[in-house]
């Protein structure tokens, strides 16, 4: 019983921890790579668009010797933004 308890405070620790800060950030891309996330986020930048990113998988930790960069980059844009977000990001370059 107890151990329901424990298990019950900590969701109700994580949800209220959490939960409100992600509802004013909207996941809209994800890419792999250092490159493409240097490409993804100029674009926002170069439109003024407010970001922030998170690596939840970084493969290179699990290597000593140099291999291409596959890090996974979620990044993430303000709920009001997000459709700017999408159409700066799938613009074609010039």
């Amino acid at each position: 019983m107890l151990t329901y308890l424990l298990i019950a405070f900590a969701f109700i620790v994580i949800v209220v921890t959490v939960w409100p800060k992600s509802r004013k950030w909207k996941k809209v891309y994800t890419v792999f790579g250092y490159e493409q996330y240097f490409h993804v986020v100029g674009k926002l930048k170069a439109a003024g668009i407010s970001y922030k990113s998170k690596t939840p998988f970084d493969a290179r930790k699990k290597h000593p010797f140099p291999v291409k960069d596959t890090t996974q980059y979620d990044i993430y844009v303000k709920n009001e933004q997000e459709h700017l977000a999408l159409k700066v990001i799938h613009q074609p370059n010039r």
